[in-house]
């Protein structure tokens, strides 16, 4: 054997070893996916995922998802991702966060929610009983606080018709659309009060879908002040959580309660063809769980989402969805480490009835014990993560600690929830036969320099002519005489 023969055989054996060990680094990577999933988001074939605090960037093709890489931003949980002009929004709990294309942190913002969208250079967060969240974003990613819009209703989902107007899902309240050319003081353009409880809101074109409890509407909005409703999607028993379109295809995840999941099996995702929006058809549906909270979609393989089912991959094709991949959260295992406590029900800043409301959460790694504390008071040392309160307050703020059997301990964020009687909560309703416009209520400031100048003008008017009226009809009896 020459010696250029040996040299090429040895070069070819150091490329095959450095192969299968890049190999093996990116086989042992996918693992780094393992739930709970809190927030889904593709840009182009790359993923974002949401795992609790740590963010995973995938490169997805049609055969694999390779993680490219995570960070743990430390901020309690990812809610919601965006990407604009080259710069990744991440929303968590605590407030928002811009990175760059190298993964580089760029700017953070405090003040979190759990919905985002970014139009041009505006950014809307909502942020349920804080109402919607308004800053500017600059080409480096740096964030400035512009306004604070103060909704109606809890601002459970938002879309953006242009960068100043925004569609905004208020629960209990309807769908409202508010310009915010001057984001110190937002206006309502209109307020559709029917659709309730309006919880997820998405547009296309001139076309708004609201998604309720069992029930997609669709409108036209060729007339901004004046939307027109132009069919509904009836779904089984679950909230709808998650509305994602796609051409003439509509998919629905849906979310279920433990104890609703218990009783019927509904699927987690539902797809309609909308081609005729008077008449939808179900097309096929997948899963029975009602763990269908994240969607996102790449060809035909539908992601999805969920904080009890972690990640899975649905081909959706001309035949029945075929499951390709699933990532489950992972079990507790001895390299599981202790963890805050995730996924808050009641959710942060939700509305519930009052009377006795059932607590839970979940960990990554179950915890040998949790303390609960209300309202910053230690009320309850609990083995499982869940708790039934009873309490007169209205508003409840509740944090829960996990504990190791250890000395370790790990604290959650404090979340919030307000307790209100049942007839003042959202609650199904049937769809309108006719949508009909409601202005909104105008207020008049009598402080202010033009309401006070107006009203000043108005009544000058109205005193003029009282007097010249009088002086007619006196001079028309003196005339008679």
């Amino acid at each position: 054997m020459s010696l250029k023969i040996f040299k090429f055989l040895v070069a070819c054996f150091i490329c095959l070893t450095v192969c299968s060990t890049l190999n093996m680094t990116r086989a042992q990577e996918s693992g780094a996916i393992r739930g709970p999933i809190t927030a889904l988001r593709f840009d182009g074939n790359r993923l974002l995922i949401g795992q609790g605090s740590t963010l995973v960037e995938a490169q997805v093709t049609d055969s694999a998802v390779q993680v490219l890489r995570t960070a743990d931003l430390q901020r309690h949980d990812l809610w919601a991702f965006a990407v604009s002009q080259g710069i990744t929004f991440a929303l968590s709990e605590d407030g928002l966060t811009t990175f760059n294309a190298k993964g580089i942190e760029l700017d953070f913002a405090r003040g979190g929610g759990q919905r985002l969208v970014v139009k041009g250079s505006r950014v809307y967060i909502a942020a349920h009983a804080a109402g919607v969240r308004i800053l500017k974003v600059e080409a480096t990613g740096k964030l400035t606080w512009l306004g604070n819009l103060a909704t109606a209703g809890s601002a459970l989902d938002i879309v953006a018709e242009s960068e100043t107007t925004i569609w905004v899902a208020e629960s209990d309240k309807g769908v409202r659309l508010y310009d915010t050319a001057n984001p110190l003081h937002p206006t309502v353009t209109t307020w559709i009060g029917d659709l309730v409880p309006a919880r997820v809101v998405r547009r296309n074109g001139t076309r708004l879908f609201v998604g309720q409890d069992k029930r997609i509407s669709i409108l036209d909005t060729r007339s901004l002040k004046a939307p027109r409703l132009l069919g509904t999607i009836t779904v089984t028993e679950g909230a709808v959580a998650d509305l994602l379109l796609a051409g003439n295809q509509i998919f629905v995840g849906r979310a279920e309660d433990s104890a609703t999941k218990a009783v019927n099996k509904n699927p987690d995702v539902i797809t309609f063809d909308i081609s005729n929006l008077k008449t939808p058809t179900m097309v096929g549906t997948f899963g029975g769980n009602g763990a269908g909270e994240q969607l996102a979609l790449h060809g035909n393989d539908l992601f999805i989402g969920s904080g009890r089912q972690g990640l899975r991959r649905v081909h959706f094709g001309a035949s029945e969805p075929s499951l390709m991949a699933t990532w489950e959260p992972l079990a507790a295992a001895p390299s599981c480490v202790l963890s805050a406590p995730t996924l808050p029900q009641p959710p942060n800043l939700a509305e519930v009835a009052e009377g006795p409301i059932e607590l839970h959460w979940a960990s990554m790694c179950p915890a040998s014990s949790y303390e609960l504390r209300i309202n910053g008071v230690l009320t309850a040392t609990l083995t499982e993560p869940t708790y039934t309160l009873n309490t007169n307050s209205k508003r409840i703020t509740w944090q829960v600690t996990a504990l190791d059997s250890g000395e370790k301990r790990v604290a959650g964020p404090t979340w919030i929830f307000d307790a209100a009687l049942k007839g003042w909560l959202a609650t199904p309703a049937a769809p309108p036969s006719k949508l009909v416009y409601v202005a909104p209520i105008v207020m008049l400031d009598f402080r202010s320099p033009g309401t006070v100048l107006a009203t000043t003008c108005a009544a000058l008017v109205i005193g003029l002519v009282i007097v010249v009226v009088g002086a007619w009809l006196i001079g028309s009896r003196s005339a008679q005489r």
